[in-house]
């Protein structure tokens, strides 16, 4: 199992495609917090130290940077630099989850604009590079 910081970790590649644009819509806050309970959440088995599912660390993370307001590109560079070192925690099945996960984010507001395209073929490339 991925365990909690990978959650953590996974949080910044949601918050850098939902932040691409540099501004964040409340619609793109929705869509990763709806993906986390339907998606990720289930299928999570671990729980932390309150009793939360682990998966659940993806909302708490995506706040704190909101509230700090995190670069877009320095949450994806933290995020390829976990990738990196644990590669074997991405599985092509999780790397397609992860995929989905960030095309809802992208085209939650309105349609995918150039800079979450930009983004989101970063993502791939780099899963691409690992496959």
């Amino acid at each position: 199992m991925p365990g909690k910081r990978f959650y953590q970790h996974l949080a910044h590649l949601f918050y850098a495609i939902a932040s691409a644009d540099n501004m964040i819509k409340e619609k793109e806050l929705q869509t990763i917090i709806q993906d986390v309970k339907s998606v990720w959440a289930p299928e999570e088995k671990e729980v932390d130290e309150f009793g939360e599912d682990t998966a659940l660390q993806i909302i708490t993370v995506v706040d704190w940077l909101v509230e700090n307001g995190i670069k877009s590109e320095h949450a994806y560079k933290d995020f390829e630099e976990y990738y990196h070192e644990h590669t074997s925690l991405f599985n092509n099945e999780r790397k397609n989850k992860i995929l989905k996960t960030c095309e809802k984010i992208a085209q939650s507001f309105a349609s995918v604009n150039n800079k979450e395209k930009i983004m989101l073929e970063k993502v791939k490339k780099l899963f691409s590079a690992n496959a």
